[in-house]
């Protein structure tokens, strides 16, 4: 806090003006203002850019949610298709899906074993 004698000291500057302890405390509080308010503006950015941010994730994991849905419908429409031909080949030539099953099986425990 200023007293009456600090408030009536007086310097020279370099420009050769006279400033007082006063003056000095005016700078130094409009710079302490000045340096509120701008951490106030940088904090008010911040959360802009970070909700800007959030908004941007939502909409893209949204999309890849979609996305993969549309792709689930793809493929579970593809094994339908694939389901009803291999349904339709066994009952066109059951004897022939049978070896063809038993193949299969064969392989795949000679395969198991090693």
């Amino acid at each position: 806090m200023s007293s009456p004698a600090s408030a009536k000291v007086k310097m020279k500057t370099a420009a050769g003006s006279d400033i007082s302890a006063e003056d000095i405390q005016t700078e130094v509080q409009e710079i302490r203002n000045n340096i509120a308010s701008l951490g106030k503006t940088i904090a008010t950015y911040g959360k802009t850019k970070a909700g800007d941010l959030q908004d941007k994730a939502s909409d893209k994991s949204s999309e890849l949610i979609a996305s993969s849905q549309d792709m689930q419908t793809d493929l579970q429409n593809q094994l339908e298709v694939l389901s009803g031909k291999l349904e339709k080949q066994v009952r066109t030539k059951p004897l022939q899906s049978l070896a063809i099953a038993a193949g299969i099986g064969f392989v795949l425990s000679m395969l198991a074993r090693k």
